[in-house]
Order: structure tokens, then C-alpha cells, then sequence
């Protein structure tokens, strides 16, 4: 496996400028949505018109349809940045969930969240360095029948592996990166620095992939998932001042 600070091409595909955009925000399915689940989205400046209507649309399948229902309908002006997503719009106030409590107008955690991974990564300080450290292989290098990618066809642009970040649970996701298939027939060990953005209380990262061509096609895995600040890796040095400043933190 390789290791080390990956070199990963900031290219700006087709794909990658779509990527902030496109997400399955409005494709819901029953894996995802088997219980009563709040679903907040931004209305596209386009669709604001006196005339614009919406449908909830079920595509016709050959097997048994899923039931699926819908209820409590809102579409109007928003609560102050959405609630975040943790909370619903009631008369133009935040009504929070549970864990969360209004500051500032909108929804945020009701405590704060630890810095240790096995929770997660909260609480550190927004003027350290915060990365994403974590293991990605797509396809193989290898004739393996079980982890293969077919980089032939002309659309290998939607196979790429996305990562993103959400701070409103999934009303808006931001890239961070997109990754080529064609770079990762091995295993390789990526370390990329958060933006501010990512580093917000209750932020929430994926992977995903847009497209593929079936079944047991285009198959790809993350591992070793590590989220972490400089001062962290730094302060594994005794007598360092960041191992200092770390006892003088924690």
C-alpha cells in the first residue's frame, strides 16, 4: 500500500464543477427513508416563480412498488440558515432536535462534541491545521474480477470517487475532492487539510460515487479513516511545544 501525502490533481472536470450541485438531495429511497425522516432542501433561484409546481414522482418498475407517503409539506421563506438541518421552521423560528438548541437563530449542538475519532473530531481549535487522513483504492492494478473498473468507456468522468462535506446535514454539500479512477488502482493514502467550512460544529463528510455500470461493476473501498489536527500529530514529540500547548488544551 502506498504512504505518504498523496499528490492529487485539483482538476476542475465536468464532473467536479457539477459535483457541488448534484447530489441525491431529491432521490429517495427506502435503505435511507424506511422511517418518518425531515428532508430539507433549497429551492433553485429558477423555480421561484408564481406558476412553478412539484411533484413527488415514483419511475414505474417491473417488481413490487414500495409504499411511501409524504406529510407536513413547507414551502416558503426559511428559518435563519435552514436550522442547519437539525431543527424545522415554525413561524419563522427554529425548533430544534433533540441534541441541539437554538444560538444565534439557528440549530447547534446542545454540548460540545469531543475531538477524539472514535467519536469525532470536534472541539479542536478552528486555527489549527484540521486534516482528513484515510486509504482509497478504485478498481485494481490486478486482473481481480471482484474489485475492477472499466476505464475504456467514455463515461469514466462519472466514476470518480467524490468527497464531500456538509455543515447543514445534507442541505448543501461543498466538494473537497474528486478522484480520478485512473489514479487509484492501488491502495493509496490521502491526507488533505479541511477548509473552514469543514471544520464546523456537526460536520458530516461522504464518499460517493456518481455513476457506474451495474452490478459487481466499478467497484471501489475506503479504509483507515483519520481526522486529526497538526497540533495532534505533532504533539506525539515529548517536550515539543505543541505537546505542551496539547496538555495545556486538553
Amino acid at each position: 500500500m502506498a504512504t505518504g501525502t498523496a499528490r492529487v490533481s485539483p482538476r476542475r472536470s465536468e464532473l467536479s464543477m457539477l459535483s457541488m450541485k448534484y447530489h441525491h438531495g431529491s432521490l429517495y429511497d427506502d435503505n435511507v427513508h424506511s422511517t418518518w425522516t425531515r428532508v430539507t432542501l433549497r429551492v433553485p433561484h429558477q423555480a421561484i416563480s408564481g406558476s412553478t409546481q412539484f411533484r413527488w414522482v415514483q419511475e414505474a418498475s417491473n417488481g413490487v412498488l414500495t409504499s411511501w407517503a409524504i406529510d407536513d409539506v413547507y414551502i416558503g421563506p426559511p428559518c435563519h440558515h435552514l436550522c442547519h438541518g437539525h431543527g424545522r421552521c415554525v413561524h419563522g423560528t427554529c425548533v430544534c432536535d433533540q441534541g441541539f438548541q437554538v444560538r444565534g437563530g439557528t440549530c447547534v449542538p446542545g454540548r460540545e462534541l469531543s475531538n477524539d475519532l472514535v467519536d469525532n473530531f470536534e472541539g479542536t481549535l478552528l486555527n489549527e491545521m484540521c486534516r482528513i487522513n484515510f486509504v482509497l483504492q478504485i478498481g485494481s492494478s490486478s486482473e481481480d474480477p471482484q474489485c475492477h473498473i472499466n476505464t475504456a468507456g467514455s463515461n469514466l468522468a462519472i466514476k470518480s470517487v467524490i468527497l464531500q462535506y456538509t455543515n447543514n446535514n445534507g442541505i448543501d454539500w461543498h466538494l473537497l475532492q474528486d478522484h480520478d479512477p485512473t489514479q487509484f488502482g492501488r491502495a493509496v493514502r490521502l491526507s488533505l487539510p479541511l477548509p473552514e467550512g469543514a471544520r464546523r460544529p456537526a460536520v458530516r463528510f461522504r464518499w460517493w460515487q456518481p455513476g457506474h455500470d451495474g452490478p459487481n461493476e466499478d467497484q471501489w473501498a475506503v479504509d483507515h479513516i483519520h481526522l486529526d489536527t497538526v497540533l495532534h500529530q505533532l504533539s506525539s514529540i515529548p517536550g515539543s511545544p505543541a505537546e505542551r500547548k496539547r496538555r495545556e488544551v486538553n
